[in-house]
């Protein structure tokens, strides 16, 4: 090594990360496992703060390569240097309101079809179009959702679901970020059932939800709400 023969830095795309735990109790070195298919790789980490960066999903992975020579047996160590996310996550990308709105309306349409769903992948330059297998006209039936598209199915709204969100709503004033629902599904399901049974009407504009509370005194039944009838017939399928 040296300035004319700088040190090697080597990068592995798309691995899937696993676990981290610590190396000792200085609290600055980490062996972090990641996986790619059936292989696992092993890196070990001197930058807490690069560790810290690090939770469930994909990541692009620079590291370099140190031999270790321990009784005369000599192995190849990779060091961590840099990390970041494969792809940007749903709840950050561009696509966030268009993929929940679009499939929560699709539930209005629902007509119990297996078909081809998954959530969306952020090819760079790509153009999503109603009817691609991410944005569908009508609901999937739920045998179409798979691996982490299935916890979509969960954050089908229970009556006593859409009265907490309602109650919420009210004490929010006229708008919230869509970065507070912990369950952004759920909450844009409950905002159309609202909007079909003329309790509120609302727009969404950078990432705020701006709504206006229409009717507070009428009396509600929830089976005049479309998209909630065709909720209670996706559960009936599942």
């Amino acid at each position: 090594y040296g300035i004319m023969n700088p040190q090697l830095i080597f990068e592995l795309k798309n691995l899937e990360f696993i676990e981290t735990n610590e190396l000792g109790k200085s609290g600055r070195a980490f062996k972090c496992l990641f996986k790619s298919k059936d292989r696992r790789f092993e890196f070990i980490a001197f930058a807490p703060q690069l560790v810290s960066l690090l939770d469930r999903g994909h990541y692009d992975v620079l590291f370099t390569v140190t031999g270790d020579v321990f009784r005369d047996i000599l192995s190849l160590k990779l060091q961590l240097k840099d990390v970041r996310p494969s792809q940007p996550r749903l709840e950050k990308s561009r696509l966030f309101l268009p993929f929940y709105e679009g499939l929560a309306r699709s539930i209005g349409h629902y007509r119990g079809r297996i078909q081809p769903f998954s959530f969306p992948e952020f090819e760079e330059d790509r153009i999503y179009k109603t009817g691609d297998p991410e944005f569908p006209e009508d609901f999937p039936h739920p045998k179409s959702f798979t691996g982490e598209a299935a916890s979509l199915l969960e954050d089908l709204p229970h009556r006593e679901d859409l009265v907490k969100i309602y109650a919420w709503l009210r004490r929010q004033g006229n708008s919230f970020s869509w970065d507070q629902p912990k369950r952004p599904f759920l909450a844009m399901i409950s905002l159309i059932v609202f909007e079909e049974l003329d309790l509120l009407s609302y727009t969404n504009e950078n990432r705020i939800c701006h709504y206006k509370i229409i009717n507070t005194m009428k009396k509600n039944n929830l089976e005049e709400s479309p998209t909630f009838c065709q909720v209670m017939q996706i559960r009936k399928d599942m």
